[in-house]
């Protein structure tokens, strides 16, 4: 449990201001960003941390408001789950390889995002000499994946009071 430091009475918040327009800006930039921008500062402390482990010490700046115990929650409930969306991009990256593709539109590297996840569970490995996922690569994943499917389905969490059939 985290505890946040600087709750509704003791919140910090700094106003920054837009400097003048400098030449060759765009005008389109002056109105996007307000003349006035004000930062929150919402500190977050570990008060128990497991022996022999560093306690969790957050200094987040938002331009969200932090005018109550909700919204200083919302804040940092983002912030916990920032590491899991870290790494998915890193997985995305690194394990998928996918800014290699470079496609202009989102929905072509979810597709290829999904093909090779079912390459991968079709036994792919991804290496500069075995080229592309083969056709018996990628069914050996859909069958794996169909039967995780099953499996799920039997299994899963909706099942704990519900009755098996096993898929009869």
């Amino acid at each position: 449990m985290l505890d946040t430091i600087g709750k509704v009475a003791g919140e910090r918040k700094s106003d920054l201001t837009n400097p003048k327009r400098q030449r060759g800006c765009s005008d389109v930039t002056d109105r996007l960003v307000p003349s006035v921008i004000t930062l929150n500062v919402v500190e977050v402390r570990e008060p128990n941390p497991p022996a022999d482990e560093v306690a969790i010490h957050w200094i987040l700046v938002t331009t969200l408001p932090i005018h109550t115990d909700e919204q200083i929650a919302a804040i940092v409930a983002a912030c916990k789950i920032r590491w899991n969306i870290e790494v998915l991009f890193t997985t995305l990256k690194s394990g998928l390889h996918l800014e290699d593709l470079h496609y202009q539109e989102l929905s072509r590297y979810l597709n290829a995002a999904v093909l090779l996840l079912v390459a991968r569970l079709g036994g792919y490995i991804h290496t500069p000499a075995q080229g592309p996922p083969a056709v018996r690569t990628i069914w050996r994943g859909i069958r794996r994946l169909d039967t995780l499917a099953i499996a799920y389905r039997a299994f899963g969490p909706d099942t704990i009071n519900a009755p098996h059939t096993y898929g009869l």
